[in-house]
């Protein structure tokens, strides 16, 4: 009677045990055929480079293309802080705005989002 009762136990802790496992994966959802891509281009954004300038005063920089640095005020939101981050990129000049980085024209970022 003690090793049918134990038997059953086991056997019944094992179901519990491995009907918890998954093996499935979670994966990131693919973009379809259905999916638009957006064109951030047409949407008035402008490509832009992230840059680490750790200078007395600054600390990150925008790049754009053409060169010119721009000086994010208030500072880079969390997740773009990073140097060589390439990002899409929306901004209005803080007009009368200064600092003491004098690495470019000190902007506020409108929008912005990971190339």
């Amino acid at each position: 009677m003690k090793s049918s009762l134990f038997h059953i136990c086991f056997l019944a802790l094992s179901v519990l045990i491995f009907s918890g496992c998954s093996t499935q994966k979670h994966l990131p959802q693919s973009v379809s055929a259905n999916t638009p891509i957006r064109d951030y281009a047409a949407e008035g954004y402008i490509q832009a480079t992230v840059t680490l300038y750790d200078v007395d005063g600054c600390k990150w920089l925008i790049t754009l293309s053409d060169g010119k640095r721009l000086i994010p005020s208030p500072v880079l939101a969390e997740g773009f802080a990073r140097d060589g981050l390439k990002v899409w990129l929306k901004y209005s000049l803080k007009k009368g705005a200064v600092g003491t980085c004098m690495a470019g024209a000190i902007v506020e970022i409108t929008a912005i989002e990971k190339q």
